[in-house]
């Protein structure tokens, strides 16, 4: 799963044109691809909060779901997922 701050990928030269947004998603699609990810492995997720719940509740046991976001922006969203969880 795939997502990013929009207002990041905005500002980044490497992703300018219409859609920044969009530019970043496709060409961090195309890398994990050309790395040897299969492609219906890759989901991109333009909204930064959809992405991160959808990672989580996709994720099954012994899968790593590695977040790299803000503590701000993730930890409250990870506290929501974990009170939905059941031991």
């Amino acid at each position: 799963m795939l997502g990013c701050d929009p207002e990041c990928a905005k500002h980044c030269i490497d992703y300018a044109g219409d859609d920044p947004m969009a530019n970043m998603l496709t060409m961090c699609r195309q890398s994990l691809i050309q790395a040897g990810v299969a492609a219906e492995d890759v989901v991109c997720q333009a909204q930064p909060q959809a992405a991160l719940m959808a990672a989580l509740q996709q994720a099954r046991p012994d899968d790593l779901v590695v977040v790299l976001a803000e503590p701000w922006f993730a930890l409250p969203a990870l506290s929501r997922w974990r009170a939905t969880q059941t031991c």
